[in-house]
């Protein structure tokens, strides 16, 4: 599957797994944009590594617990990036 100039969006994904998937997308030339809820420098970290890789970075800050956040979400990946091609649902609701 060709994947390069693709943008994918990856909830929680400054950490762990979503950090994982983000930098593996990268790696194949995906730019992704890194939500994440409250670890703004693991978010940051992750960017930096991904653009690192020579693709487009960008992080997003949200509370998915709420609805109407919920919804903004993808209007807010878009005017950042650009048209989401690919999204991974990783973040988890405590």
């Amino acid at each position: 599957m060709h994947l390069s100039g693709k943008t994918a969006l990856i909830t929680g994904g400054g950490k762990r797994l979503g950090r994982a998937t983000a930098l593996a997308l990268a790696a194949e030339g995906v730019s992704v944009v890194i939500h994440y809820q409250a670890s703004a420098e693991a978010a940051a970290e992750c960017a930096d590594a991904a653009r690192r890789l020579g693709v487009h970075a960008w992080t997003i800050q949200a509370d998915l617990g709420d609805a109407e956040v919920c919804e903004g979400l993808l209007d807010q990946a878009c005017d950042q990036a650009g048209p989401i091609d690919i999204l991974v649902n990783n973040a988890s609701i405590f």
